[in-house]
This record gives C-alpha cells, sequence and structure tokens, in this order.
C-alpha cells in the first residue's frame, strides 16, 4: 500500500449523519427532534401537513418523522413560477418515501418552483416523478439564492415536455445563486437536458455531490445534453463531486460521466467511472469526464467508464470536444477503450491505480493497485469510488442498494428482511449489466432471479450466472481476523467477497445479514478497514479487519453484527 487511507466515522461530519439518519431503522417512531436552527417551525407528521406546505409558501417547516406520502396518488407540486417556495425546510435526517407526481405542468418535483429558499437533511426515497419542462426529485427549478444542503433522492424522474426539458435527480434546473453541497442521487433520469443531480444550470455552486442513477436522452429528442451528474451547466462552479452512473445519449449533443456540456465552467477535484454511450451522428460529442467543454477548465480529475456511439460520433476517453483548459486530468485508456481525447493524459488502468496522478493534491487518496484516486478530504463522507474491481478492461461499478425499498423489487416484498443475500446478489447483477451492456440485468429487480418471498428462498440464477462464478461458503473462526487467508487473499487476486455476519436481534435471537466486499484499504503497511455495501442501510460501510465488526457509520443499526464467513466471486472479463 502506498499512501495513508483514512475512512472516518458517519457521526463525524454533518454529511455522513444526514446520510445514517436516513436509514430503514424499525417501525417504532423516532422522537421528534428538530433542528437548533429551525426554532419556530411547524411540525410536518404526515403527507396531508406535507402537501399543505402550499398554503403558506414563505412559512419555516420541519419534519417531525418519516413521512409516506403514498397515500396521495398524484402530489401537488409546492409552489410555482408565479408564487415560488421562499421557506425553509429542516429534515432533520428524515425521509419522505413514495412520492408520487404525474403531470405535463412545467415545474415539477416536490417543490416546484423555489427562490431565497433553504432546504436540508431530507432524502426522497423511492420517487416517481414525471412533469413536463422543468422536473426535478426535490426542486424543479430554482431562481435566486437557494441553499440546499445534505438532501438525497432515490426512484425515477422524468421530463415529457416540449423540448428542451429538463431533468435533474434533485433540480431540474437552476439559476446562479444556487449552493448545493453534501448531497446525492441515485434517481433514473430523463430528459433533453438531463443530469444525475441536475438536469441545466446557468450558474450556481456544487460541492460534494455525487449521483449513481442511469441518465438517458428521450429517442426522439433533437439535441440532447447528458451527463452522470450535470446535463448542461453555463457558468457554475463544481469542486470534491463525482457520477458512476451510466449516461445514454442521442445523435445531436453532448454526454458524458460527469456532464453533457460544461460552458465557462471550472471543474475540480472531480471524476466520473460510468459508461457513456452516444448515437451515430458527428453532431454527438461523448466523453469519460464532459462530452463539451466549451471555455472554462477541468484540473484535478479522471475518467475511467467506457466510452462508445455509433459510426460518427465524436468520442473521448475524458472528454468528446474542448475549447477549455484541462490540467492534471486523465482517463483510463483501457476500461475507456479510447486510445485518444479532445484533452487530457491517458493512462492505462495500472498506472491509475498504481500512484495518484501527477498534479493531485492531498485531497486524494489511493490503495494502490486496488482502486482508483479516491476523494478524501475532511468534509467528505463517501466513497463509492472504492466500489469497484477491474478485470481486464472491464470496469464493474457496484452500488449500494436497500433491500427493504420497494422499487428495487417488481413485485412489493412481505420478506425484505430477510432478502439481504438476494440484494448482494442484484448488486452484482447489476454492474454486470451496466459494464457488459446486458439488457437484462442493467436495472433487474431483487425478485426477478434471485429472491422467492412467498417462500424466503435465496437463489443464484439467471443470465448472472453467465457473467460470475459463485464460491463455496467459507467459515471464519470467531477469534480469526480477516487477512490474507481469508477474505483479503480473494480481494488481492481480483475477487469479490459476499460477507456474512450475524447479529441480535431487538427479542434476543441471532440472525443472519450478508454485504458484499469490494476493497480493502491500508494505513501506512498495515491492513485498515474492509470496504462493503450493506443492503440494510442501502449504503457503503468499512470494517474493522480485527474485530470484524462495522466501524462506520458509528450508528450500525444491527446490534452486534460480526463477520463470520464469506463465498468468493469470480467476474468474467468483458472485453
Amino acid at each position: 500500500m502506498l499512501r495513508n487511507v483514512t475512512f472516518r466515522s458517519s457521526a463525524r461530519s454533518a454529511f455522513g449523519a444526514a446520510a445514517a439518519a436516513s436509514l430503514w431503522l424499525t417501525a417504532v417512531a423516532a422522537a421528534e427532534v428538530v433542528s437548533p436552527q429551525a426554532v419556530g417551525c411547524k411540525l410536518i407528521r404526515n403527507a396531508v401537513q406535507l402537501h399543505g406546505m402550499r398554503n403558506n409558501l414563505a412559512g419555516s417547516y420541519c419534519l417531525a418523522n418519516d413521512i409516506d406520502a403514498g397515500s396521495i396518488v398524484n402530489f401537488q407540486p409546492i409552489g410555482d413560477v408565479n408564487s415560488p417556495f421562499t421557506g425553509k425546510l429542516f429534515g432533520n435526517g428524515r425521509v419522505i418515501r413514495n412520492l408520487r407526481i404525474d403531470s405535463g405542468a412545467q415545474y415539477v418535483g416536490l417543490f416546484g418552483y423555489a427562490q431565497g429558499a433553504l432546504i436540508q437533511d431530507v432524502g426522497l426515497v423511492n420517487a416517481d416523478i414525471t412533469g413536463g419542462s422543468f422536473v426535478g426529485g426535490l426542486i424543479g427549478a430554482v431562481n435566486g439564492t437557494n441553499d440546499i444542503r445534505r438532501v438525497h433522492v432515490t426512484g425515477r424522474i422524468v421530463a415529457v415536455g416540449a423540448a428542451p426539458s429538463s431533468a435533474g435527480g434533485i433540480a431540474g434546473a437552476v439559476a446562479a445563486g444556487l449552493a448545493l453541497t453534501d448531497s446525492w442521487s441515485s434517481a433514473a433520469v430523463s430528459g433533453d437536458r438531463a443530469g444525475g443531480a441536475i438536469g441545466s444550470a446557468g450558474g450556481g455552486i456544487v460541492t460534494r455531490v455525487y449521483a449513481a442513477g442511469p441518465i438517458t436522452c428521450p429517442a426522439s429528442s433533437p439535441l440532447c445534453y447528458a451527463g452522470g451528474l450535470i446535463g448542461i451547466g453555463d457558468g457554475m462552479t463544481v469542486t470534491d463531486s463525482y457520477a458512476s452512473g451510466p449516461v445514454i445519449g442521442g445523435n445531436s449533443g453532448g454526454f458524458g460521466g460527469l456532464f453533457g456540456a460544461a460552458v465557462g465552467t471550472p471543474i475540480r477535484r472531480s471524476h466520473a467511472l460510468g459508461p457513456v454511450t452516444a448515437g451515430g451522428s458527428n453532431n454527438a460529442k461523448a466523453g469519460g469526464l464532459v462530452g463539451i467543454l466549451d471555455g472554462g477548465s477541468v484540473a484535478e480529475a479522471y475518467a475511467a467508464g467506457r466510452v462508445a456511439g455509433k459510426a460518427g460520433a465524436i468520442l473521448g476517453g475524458l472528454i468528446g470536444a474542448s475549447s477549455g483548459t484541462v490540467t492534471s486530468a486523465y482517463w483510463d485508456t483501457v476500461t475507456s477503450d479510447q486510445a485518444a481525447s479532445a484533452a487530457g493524459v491517458g493512462y492505462t488502468t495500472t498506472q491509475l491505480r498504481k500512484v495518484l496522478p501527477p498534479g493531485f493534491g492531498n485531497s486524494w487518496a489511493i490503495t494502490r493497485t486496488k482502486s482508483y484516486p479516491f476523494l478524501n478530504e475532511a468534509d467528505i463522507d463517501f466513497a463509492a469510488p472504492l466500489a469497484t474491481l477491474v478485470n481486464g478492461g472491464s470496469i464493474f461499478t457496484f452500488l449500494p442498494i436497500e433491500q427493504f425499498e420497494e422499487a428495487q423489487y417488481a413485485t412489493p416484498p412481505t420478506a425484505a428482511g430477510a432478502a439481504a443475500l438476494a440484494a448482494v446478489y442484484t448488486m452484482i447483477a447489476r454492474a454486470i449489466g451496466v459494464t457488459g451492456n446486458v439488457k437484462k440485468l442493467k436495472d433487474v429487480k431483487i425478485d426477478r432471479y434471485f429472491w422467492n418471498d412467498a417462500k424466503k428462498v435465496v437463489l443464484w440464477r439467471g443470465p448472472v450466472t453467465t457473467y460470475a462464478t459463485l464460491g463455496v461458503l467459507k467459515t471464519i473462526a470467531a477469534g480469526a481476523r480477516l487477512n490474507g487467508s481469508n477474505v483479503i487473499g480473494e480481494m488481492k487476486i481480483g475477487k469479490l467477497v459476499i460477507l456474512r455476519g450475524a447479529y441480535t436481534r431487538s427479542n434476543g435471537v441471532k440472525a443472519e445479514h450478508w454485504l458484499l466486499g469490494t476493497l480493502y484499504t491500508a494505513l501506512g503497511n498495515a491492513l485498515d478497514t474492509i470496504v462493503a455495501n450493506d443492503p440494510w442501510t442501502g449504503l457503503q460501510v468499512t470494517i474493522d479487519p480485527l474485530t470484524k465488526k462495522i466501524v462506520s457509520p458509528a450508528n450500525f443499526p444491527l446490534t452486534g453484527f460480526k463477520v463470520d464467513g464469506y463465498r468468493p466471486v469470480t467476474l468474467e472479463s468483458l472485453d
């Protein structure tokens, strides 16, 4: 190991605390705790009260508990362009589940239009939102000074209005003055201007934001800009951010792993891992990081996703077309399948995972030969870039999924609490589907191949077995540590490891739980942590190799969970 790698407890940062607070815990009602900033706020306890926020658009509100908005068949967005939301929402780490909106209106989201608003510490889980021209999970469009902090969105966001429509996992369209920080989205997004976090932006500041959902342009779009994080941005600033979802573009426009098009925009300390696919026209420009860089600059950045397109498309490993300034920026020539780029420096997988590349400062760290560079600043509490595995020229990115989220199933489950192992299989299948363009696996549901809800049976079957081999279960002695003779040994030779462990339920009964292990890290020359994706929380976790317990997040909800066994998984190269 070359670099010192340090993971922080989620309790040490506001972003981590907000993410941990959004976990599925139990059916027991949580205490009504509000932010100290929110003195005098109105408590929101149910969907009706949430819907009623439109009656006072300048009000200050606090979520008193998690809210299921599914009881409202078609939620009406709060605020519009004529009467914007100008108030405050303090989510207090709570989540709003099952928000459903189906509208042809222009400004669609939980908030239709916001101006001068403050929204913080809230998550939208399993949202399903369709609207016209400006559609976002949290906000359709914002104008003026708006402050959005520590928010997250999962689900599906679609803009179907007349071109150009804008759709974003968090916000559809934004203007100068927006500050979006410490937030993420894994929502699937579709629109003429489509981004994992923001569809289109005419300014604003984005800091410590990431996105992991699939981004697509409508087949009918005459001109499209699609990016893993932002569809098109003009005059904005992006730092310490990344995207890992797949981007599928059209025959005309810009398509990139991070930005579809960046105009006059400085991009710093950011990267993209998702595959980018363009249509078949020389008006289609695709890059692993940015499709079109028009002015502006890129520094301390890299891309590793595969870049492809039909004959005629202009492709670049890092940038498709550039008139900006690019320094200390790199792309993986092997995994991108691109030997050239409009700008940047091409490195092989071995080079990009060996040491930090020239120009990368103290904000970055790396686990030599096992990870790409990842952001490691004190304020950053996510490490999804570690959840990768490179096999030959194929880069597999593993995204945590939540076994309790109904959207992860084709049929709503009744026994989701027992489906952890099936959820782990699903993470593997989806990574294969995205990397290998295997349609049946790209967005496969937990119960499509792996879970029989009625019988509570987990199965390893279907097309995933063509691309991955499941090894036998091996136990780990109570006094043994995770090391080269077990879990680490498998990881060193490029295998995934499914981790089994036991925890104690509230009734005192021991129960089984499973995680997907993707990587190990080191502190100096000593083994430090195991990185795994956890289906109970839907988050990435770290495990102490000595105690075999989860150390981050600090408040992991399964009492006494400890790893006691593992199964190696061998992935086939998809070259």
